[in-house]
């Protein structure tokens, strides 16, 4: 009577005819194999309403016109200037009713605005009416105001659709739901959308858009390099950055030419990505929720009003100052203030179970976030953006021990003369119900002490519970 089952799990990536041409559109079309798409945008072509966006006010709300896709209505809404930060515009995909019996609808989806060539990728399990996937931070205000016109799109791949138990219904749903609600660019069976960043990985579904985004991402590093040499002609540490420059292009580079030229890589790395955010949501339990909601309640009262404040931005003229500042002016002061901060958590019998003392960002990695990633938004003044240049780590194994330390800083930064504004933001990623990833923690942000507002730093606040698989992340 004993049973032994052996279960596979197949991905298509690619499938190619006799002549070694990617027939992997035609073939999944064909069995009907094709992950469901739609594309939706939205125009504003109206010189009134598109004045009305460009001057609105913070929290300012405007909304598309009701859609169908995959049976369901939905909308895209815009905050032009932004919803909790002023000056970045937020844009939502917004679903208004969810059908009683499904449990859930799982969506890739990437918002676009066309007019600054922007686009935002996400994946949200929509499990309610009235729910919503959104991008924080999507888009300077300023170059909105810049658009002579605007157009909003919404790039939809459906990845599933569960039914109250959690069974997948995607099948059933979409025979009975989609017919006729298909946007008028899209042919009468699905059809994976293109984009001149994916034009060469149509038909490959979710990988497809990874690697666009790949793609999208290593051609604008190209791009930036005579920016880049420009700054380097500039600065009198011409050797150190030129070889700066070069560590980083190296290990960034490698590492998406190594993915974009193996799928088997990308598809494992996905894999890996999805299994490490598992892993980290199981071991997160309704035990150890309902422990760190007590203590945030009990040690950390006014936390929610530091998660709403803007970002801070260090106020060094250039790159190579804020390094300076980082690695030798006020690494010996942000020392200092660390170790006040253990002798206080002593005081206060709070166990910390490690302290990394204060640590400077290596250069190399400084240098890819200025130049490659910030720059892609900030083209200005991108340094400005880094708010761990110096940093450290307190890892705790008790949330009551964490959230107390967390009022301990808070005490301190308030009541140094040395550090201004106290604390300038803080993340709390142990509170929301998911976590990109899955690993959580607590950054806080101040000032550097004696820095007036030089340099940004940031102490994280680790619980044993993930920072002993932080290395696996």
């Amino acid at each position: 009577g004993a049973e032994l089952t052996f279960v596979a799990s197949v991905t298509l990536l690619a499938v190619y005819d006799a002549n070694d041409v990617d027939v992997t559109e035609a073939y999944a079309n064909k069995h009907n194999n094709v992950v469901p798409s739609y594309q939706y945008p939205w125009r504003i072509s109206d010189a009134t309403q598109l004045q009305k966006m460009k001057n609105a006010a913070q929290k300012e709300m405007f909304q598309s016109e009701t859609f169908s896709a995959f049976g369901l209505r939905w909308k895209l809404k815009i905050y032009p200037n932004g919803d909790k930060q002023k000056g970045f515009a937020n844009m939502f995909l917004f679903l208004t009713t969810l059908p009683p019996k499904l449990k859930s609808v799982h969506v890739m989806f990437t918002l676009k605005c066309v007019e600054t060539d922007t686009a935002f990728p996400m994946s949200h399990n929509f499990d309610k009416s009235q729910d919503w996937g959104f991008i924080d931070e999507t888009l300077p205000t300023e170059q909105l105001q810049q658009c002579n016109s605007l157009t909003l799109q919404v790039d939809m791949e459906l990845l599933g659709v569960y039914d109250a138990s959690g069974n997948d219904v995607s099948e059933v749903f979409l025979s009975d739901g989609t017919k006729g609600l298909r946007s008028p660019s899209a042919a009468s069976s699905p059809k994976a959308v293109k984009s001149p960043a994916a034009a060469d990985f149509s038909g490959l579904g979710v990988i497809g858009g990874i690697m666009s985004i790949l793609k999208k991402h290593k051609d604008f590093m190209t791009s930036q390099d005579t920016a880049v040499e420009d700054y380097i002609a500039k600065s009198k540490s011409q050797q150190i950055l030129r070889g700066a420059k070069r560590v980083a292009l190296e290990t960034e580079g490698e590492l998406m030419d190594e993915l974009l030229n193996d799928l088997g890589k990308l598809d494992t790395f996905l894999n890996d990505i999805i299994l490490i955010e598992n892993l980290f949501n199981s071991i997160f339990t309704e035990e150890q929720r309902q422990q760190q909601q007590s203590a945030r309640k009990q040690y950390a009262p006014n936390i929610a009003a530091y998660e709403s404040k803007l970002k801070p931005v260090s106020k060094c003229a250039n790159f190579m100052e804020l390094m300076f500042a980082g690695s030798s002016v006020y690494l010996a002061s942000f020392k200092k203030f660390v170790a006040a901060v253990e002798e206080k958590c002593n005081e206060e019998k709070i166990k910390l179970v490690k302290n990394s003392g204060a640590q400077s960002k290596n250069i190399q990695r400084a240098f890819y976030k200025t130049f490659y990633v910030y720059a892609l938004q900030f083209a200005q003044n991108a340094h400005q953006q880094m708010t761990d240049v110096l940093r450290c780590s307190l890892v705790f194994d008790d949330f009551k021990d964490l959230y107390r330390c967390f009022s301990v800083i808070e005490s301190m930064a308030k009541n140094d003369a040395s550090i201004q504004g106290g604390i300038l933001r803080c993340k709390d990623r142990y509170n929301p119900q998911q976590v990109p990833f899955g690993y959580r923690d607590l950054l806080i942000n101040v000032y550097c002490p004696g820095g007036e507002e030089t340099i940004v730093c940031e102490i994280q606040l680790h619980h044993m519970l993930f920072y002993r698989l932080k290395h696996i992340s």
